[in-house]
């Protein structure tokens, strides 16, 4: 497991909301691992579909798979300039308990393509609950991934964000 360093990690943080960012969201609890310690006890994005009733409905009918779909909008973002942020909410998986491989794979394709033709990608970072070789291995090649942590390891968190901002 290669980790990204710590001023990539925070220059992840420092968009977040900005208007150069593009981000991409999924089902919560559909999309994420079943053995998620966030889903149903404190998970930000289950909490936003339940406050706002709409925001499930239309991540549904906004989920973007479809290859060429995928293709389009890394192209449209790296013409805006603009960064893509995957999952806000959601994560790879289908179903609640298996890797989305072709949800996987139409992102590779699209990347692939585009490249192949000489373009560009944007630069992209996924935030994900699911450690599983094939997202580092190929995905890592062209979006950041970004494990987040369990509940149990907040310490950790601590620890990294008081290494980012020192108070000396």
């Amino acid at each position: 497991l290669e980790l990204p360093d710590l001023g990539s990690f925070q220059r992840h943080l420092d968009k977040l909301g900005k208007e150069n960012c593009i981000v991409v969201s999924r089902p919560v609890g559909d999309t994420c691992p079943p053995t998620c310690d966030f889903l149903g006890n404190g998970c930000y994005a289950e909490q936003l579909e339940k406050i706002y009733p709409g925001v499930r409905p239309a991540g549904m009918q906004n989920l973007i798979t479809e290859k060429n779909k995928i293709r389009a909008m890394l192209i449209n973002a790296e013409k805006k300039s603009k960064d893509l942020r995957w999952h806000e909410r959601g994560d790879f998986f289908k179903n609640g308990s298996e890797l989305d491989i072709e949800y996987v794979d139409n992102i590779l394709w699209a990347c692939r393509s585009i490249l192949a033709e000489g373009g560009k990608l944007p630069e992209m970072w996924a935030y994900t609950h699911i450690y599983d070789p094939k997202l580092s291995r190929i995905l890592g090649k062209y979006i950041t991934i970004i494990y987040t942590l369990p509940n149990s390891s907040i310490d950790l968190i601590n620890q990294c964000w008081e290494f980012m901002n020192p108070t000396v």
